[in-house]
């Protein structure tokens, strides 16, 4: 991380379908992160089965003002402040 994260900066993991529905998702607190400190996580959600293709993506915002936290790396979701991690074909 760029900056320190604190207790009210929120991490989301949303799975989301071709309609924009989330279909699942995280949303958690990491505890303080020190800039320049990684973390590494599995997460793991079930009963996903559909026809439609799913996209993941993550973030960060600031809790309780739900206002996100900026993307400053050109990638996919950039202009929404998240990161589109992956399209999943089924």
């Amino acid at each position: 991380f760029p900056v320190t994260i604190h207790n009210d900066h929120i991490r989301f993991v949303h799975v989301v379908d071709a309609d924009g529905q989330q279909r699942a998702g995280l949303d958690a607190p990491l505890g303080t992160l020190q800039a320049g400190q990684w973390v590494v996580e599995n997460l793991v959600f079930n009963n996903l089965a559909t026809s439609d293709s799913l996209a993941i993506y993550t973030g960060w915002y600031n809790y309780p003002t739900l206002e996100r936290l900026p993307i400053l790396t050109a990638v996919e979701g950039q202009a929404s402040n998240w990161i589109q991690l992956a399209i999943i074909e089924q």
